[in-house]
């Protein structure tokens, strides 16, 4: 299992039934997060946009891609509402135009 996956796994794991994850900072304050991930990419679609853009993509980013097309995590939440910030976001594949 490379790196990337094993990361990944470790953290989806460690989320509750909602996506949420306390995490424990300074002082002992603990913020309440939220992850979400999208369905992973398959062979054949990875292979169609690698054609469509006309070059292979960073074997780590395919990695990445067959694990979840997409994904926020650790936005943050008060109360059980989204507040968002605080997070890292990974957009879809078909939502990335080029520059």
């Amino acid at each position: 299992m490379h790196f990337i996956d094993k990361i990944l796994a470790s953290l989806k794991s460690r989320l509750d039934y909602k996506g949420c994850l306390m995490l424990y900072v300074e002082k002992g304050e603990a913020l309440q997060t939220i992850s979400f991930f999208q369905p992973p990419l398959t062979e054949p679609e990875l292979a169609e946009w690698e054609q469509q853009l006309g070059f292979s993509l960073p074997s780590n980013y395919r990695l990445l891609l067959k694990f979840t097309n997409g994904m926020k995590i650790f936005q943050l939440l008060m109360d059980n509402v989204n507040i968002g910030g605080g997070s890292l976001a990974l957009a879809k594949y078909n939502s990335i135009e080029q520059m």
